[in-house]
């Protein structure tokens, strides 16, 4: 980071800020992703399991 006075070491702060914003949005992209589209049988999965009608 750059301040009027040059070059600055950064605050420990924003590394962690960042690490912590970065591991909420791929916690829900990595439960996203991991819903299977067949079943164990190889049957296309049409209906989530958790919608029952």
């Amino acid at each position: 980071m750059q301040g009027k006075g040059g070059f600055h070491r950064m605050n420990w702060r924003v590394p962690l800020v960042l690490t912590w914003a970065g591991t909420r949005g791929v916690v829900p992209l990595a439960a996203a992703l991991s819903i299977p589209e067949t079943t164990e049988a190889g049957a296309a999965l049409t209906d989530p399991p958790w919608s029952s009608s």
